[in-house]
């Protein structure tokens, strides 16, 4: 799992994460998700970009101007 916080984090609470997501009981994908951070709890979640077998590490960088890389 990767995590990065957006660069304007303390406006608009975004962080943004990759994990490993089931898809049945033998396979997996890499998803790659966007939630905001309320009340100690993620809220909103959005899974924006997930690839059906995708497996292993992923690696997600965030740069000033709140482009999200993802390696």
């Amino acid at each position: 799992m990767s995590l990065v916080v957006h660069p304007r984090f303390a406006g608009n609470r975004f962080i943004y994460f990759a994990f490993n997501k089931p898809i049945d009981a033998q396979r997996a994908t890499v998803v790659i998700a966007r939630a905001r951070f309320e009340n100690d709890r993620l809220v909103d979640l959005r899974e924006f970009l997930a690839g059906e077998g995708l497996r292993g590490s992923v690696s997600l960088a965030m740069t000033p101007d709140g482009m999200l890389w993802v390696a």
